[in-house]
């Protein structure tokens, strides 16, 4: 699932959010935060792994997948 921060989102609020979506099946969330420009990968397994604006995000679920963060972005 791939979600875009809001303002609005607050930290207990978004582990609820995820919560929901991973026991409904979904195996990985992925949260771009457009103010940060970071994807934030969370795991079903509660693992969080963080990606900056000059990376290149992955995940093990799409292998041969990735893609330049920064393109993710306006500006990028």
């Amino acid at each position: 699932m791939i979600e875009v921060r809001s303002p609005n989102d607050t930290g207990p609020g978004r582990k609820a959010k995820n919560e929901e979506s991973f026991a409904a099946g979904v195996r990985v969330v992925w949260l771009l935060d457009p103010t940060a420009r970071t994807v934030a990968l969370h795991n079903a397994d509660s693992s969080v792994q963080l990606f900056r604006d000059s990376d290149a995000l992955t995940c093990p679920l799409l292998p041969g997948f990735s893609v330049p963060v920064a393109s993710l972005f306006v500006g990028g």
